[in-house]
């Protein structure tokens, strides 16, 4: 395997990928993720402060990195940078309310039935997936899941709350 093989298909990859190509950690991380790390970086170093609040556009990274053959495979990333900060927002207020609520979903997790139990397990999977997959970011079946968890979990520790 030679060394750069990550970036030998993608035209002036090397180039964009500067903090990865330097860093053997995450020059091996990025070769066994088949280009995600490098991919971020670019996105990352594309955005500037002209852009950050209402982002580029919608699938502008699959534009800008169409020609380096590389996808944003990060939901987080993606919305920040199509949407910006604006569009970042809803998924920042989503995750505030599960800090917020953490004692309580973890109640309602330890003391609930199978359906309440599967979707928080079901949410903490697609918050994960999340950072190495971009379809959170979608209309898909990754965010109706997502949104029909989170509402039965907001259900049931509004039932909870509501019981004390």
């Amino acid at each position: 395997v030679r060394p750069d093989m990550t970036f030998e298909h993608a035209v002036d990859a090397k180039e964009k990928c500067k903090f990865i190509t330097k860093k053997k950690f995450f020059y091996q991380i990025d070769k066994y993720s088949s280009g995600r790390i490098c991919g971020w970086e670019m996105l990352i170093r594309d955005l500037n402060k002209e852009n950050i609040i209402f982002g580029i556009g919608f699938f502008y990274d699959q534009i800008f990195l169409k020609k380096y053959q590389k996808i944003s495979s990060n939901t987080y990333l993606n919305i920040l940078y199509n949407s910006g900060l604006l569009g970042l927002l809803p998924i920042i207020i989503i995750l505030l309310i599960c800090i917020i609520n953490f004692a309580k979903i973890i109640n309602c997790y330890n003391n609930s039935n199978h359906l309440c139990f599967l979707s928080f397990n079901v949410i903490i999977y697609l918050l994960f997936r999340s950072f190495f997959e971009d379809t959170l970011a979608f209309n898909g079946i990754d965010l109706i899941l997502f949104l029909n968890c989170f509402i039965l979990i907001l259900f049931r520790v509004d039932r909870t709350k509501n019981n004390y």
